[in-house]
């Protein structure tokens, strides 16, 4: 399993910045993207983001997490902000909250 950044990049990106994504690639050619969320998420909060051509032809990537710090509810006429914890002073309500 190899984590990006390295440690060591890691390490010189939180110096000056507040938020580090850290990620894992993972061939997913032998398992669907609703079978990597299951075993990934299990049974708590997760998310299952997939790209998609011209709304009809699957792309080539799905984002797949657990345990996400907010989750934002859009119902016609109404969408709700759910925070799970507290959010970095860099990250604006206004911006990049998805």
């Amino acid at each position: 399993m190899v984590l990006r950044p390295s440690r060591d990049d890691f390490r010189a990106l939180a110096r000056t910045h507040s938020v580090v994504p850290v990620w894992r690639e993972v061939l997913g050619d032998l398992i669907t993207p609703v079978a990597a969320f299951a075993r990934v998420v299990g049974d708590g909060p997760g998310f299952l983001l997939e790209s998609v051509e011209q709304g009809r032809r699957w792309s080539r990537f799905s984002f797949v997490g657990r345990n996400p710090l907010a989750t934002l509810i859009a119902r016609p006429g109404r969408s709700v902000l759910e925070l799970d914890g507290t959010l970095p002073a860099s990250v604006p309500l206004d911006a990049g909250m998805l």
